[in-house]
């Protein structure tokens, strides 16, 4: 029994000593690091269920006026999307400030255009998206201001992390 387990345990210290037949080899070049962006500007539309959804348009990065100009004249949003954004024929940049942790968007539309309380989160999480993806700080929090009516409390997006 003593000369069993003394040849079991022998055995086990010869292949691990070995190293189980595992030779080195060179380096590999496993190609580009990925970047963590993802590509196009992150748009944010409402699904069937009333959930916001990100789409990504374009080939690169928008800035944020660039961004919500995409939400506001985008026609094509996909089966099964919509957008209470409202709409506008905006053709210049919008007008964004940012003040310490709050970005002001001054949008071509009356407050009433916006036609829900998720019309407001869409233009919040799409500011807040392309802020993020540009390094900016999860903690920032949107002002959107309108032609007619009162502007928004600052807030942050329901859907985004907040740092």
């Amino acid at each position: 029994m003593i000369r069993t387990v003394l040849a079991v345990v022998l055995a086990a210290a010869v292949l691990a000593l070995a190293g189980c037949g595992v030779r080195p080899s060179g380096v590999l070049d496993g190609g580009d690091a990925p970047t963590g962006l993802a590509p196009g500007t992150p748009v944010y539309l409402v699904d069937d269920a009333g959930n916001l959804v990100v789409r990504r348009r374009g080939d690169q990065l928008a800035t944020i006026g660039q961004a919500t100009k995409m939400l506001l004249t985008t026609t094509r949003l996909g089966q099964g999307l919509r957008s209470f954004a409202g709409d506008s024929d905006v053709v210049l940049e919008l007008p964004v400030t940012t003040t310490g942790d709050v970005i002001t968007i001054g949008l071509p539309i009356d407050r009433d255009e916006v036609r829900a309380e998720i019309g407001i989160d869409q233009l919040v999480c799409t500011a807040l998206a392309v802020h993020q993806q540009s390094g900016g700080s999860p903690v920032t929090r949107v002002r959107l201001t309108f032609v007619h009516g009162p502007a928004t409390e600052p807030r942050h997006c329901p859907v985004l992390p907040r740092g």
